[in-house]
């Protein structure tokens, strides 16, 4: 089960929440007057634990999976998929994090490489557990648990492993496993909830509208948020079915689209409104949701220790 995963972009920009984003001109102030207490959340506090039992736990976890599945007589396991590297707080916010600069734009564009590369990429090994007989490994996954459709209290469903070892080391650590989904889906819910409500903010629909009247007028019709432009000067190195044009050609287009884009979000503000407003909603999510968020940390912090107490027995 890997949902402890899925969670964990969706809150890293929760650190990010307590600066202070200034309002572009004509632009109300995120958040607007505050209120007694408005800015002192206690997942302020907790959130940096959280993230770190997050992980902590989801390490425990594969590790008592393995001792279950060795108990049960099998000794050669999966390799674990890669781990991404922690990401800053930062990384959590779900735009881009401001054009380029006039001079960055003039000078490197959007700083897209393509660089050509000769190396052929060395084939990869399989694993001692890939090279197993087909009937091995599924003799392995069937003990780790079959896939099937959990039914959560409010209806929603989620797919997870059921009858295995999975299953049983995520009754160990979490017991009440419709809590830990609960609690976990205020935080796996965050990043798309903050999305759409920027998205939907009166002060972005008005700044993007500004900025795509702007590059229209400016020769790059279509575009809809600034997503699209960076997407688009992508699109100028790897066009989808077509041959790739030249460097030279690719990184014109690049920096002719770049400037444009440094431009028109000067003059609309765009940036600054979306951030701006995503700290607003994201300060309002922490305090709606304060109760759920330092629930998760002691949740987590139990689970850990389950999970130790599983790998000493």
């Amino acid at each position: 089960m890997r949902i402890g995963r899925v969670v964990c972009a969706a809150w890293l920009g929760v650190l990010c929440c307590a600066a202070a984003c200034s309002a572009p001109p004509g632009a109300p102030a995120a958040g607007g007057p505050a209120g007694p207490g408005a800015s002192a959340s206690p997942v302020a506090k907790v959130l940096p634990e959280v993230w770190s039992l997050l992980d902590e736990a989801e390490a425990a976890k594969g590790k008592a999976v393995t001792r279950c599945m060795e108990l049960r007589g099998f000794t050669v396991h999966p390799a674990s998929p890669a781990k991404a590297g922690t990401q800053h707080a930062a990384d959590a916010y779900p735009y881009r994090d401001g054009a380029p600069t006039l001079e960055q734009a003039q000078r490197n564009g959007y700083g897209l490489q393509r660089q050509p590369s000769d190396e052929t990429p060395p084939p990869a090994q399989a694993s001692a557990y890939d090279r197993l007989p087909q009937a091995e490994r599924d003799r392995y996954q069937a003990a780790l648990g079959t896939w099937a459709q959990y039914t959560l209290a409010d209806g929603s469903k989620l797919r997870m492993r059921r009858g295995g070892c999975d299953e049983e080391v995520m009754t160990s650590m979490y017991g009440d496993l419709q809590r830990y989904f609960r609690l976990v889906a205020v935080a796996g819910d965050m990043s798309s909830r903050l999305r759409s409500a920027g998205e939907a903010d009166e002060r972005v629909v008005a700044a993007t509208k500004r900025w795509t009247s702007c590059m229209a007028a400016a020769g790059y019709p279509g575009l809809e948020s600034v997503d699209d432009a960076e997407a688009t000067a992508v699109s100028y190195h790897w066009p989808r079915n077509a041959p790739a044009p030249s460097f030279e050609d690719a990184e014109r287009n690049e920096i002719a689209l770049a400037v444009a884009d440094a431009k028109c979000s000067e003059t609309s503000q765009v940036d600054r409104v979306l951030r701006s407003a995503w700290t607003e909603h994201a300060q309002q999510y922490l305090r709606d949701h304060d109760t759920e968020f330092v629930a998760l940390r002691e949740l987590l912090h139990a689970a850990v220790i389950a999970a130790q107490r599983l790998l000493g027995a």
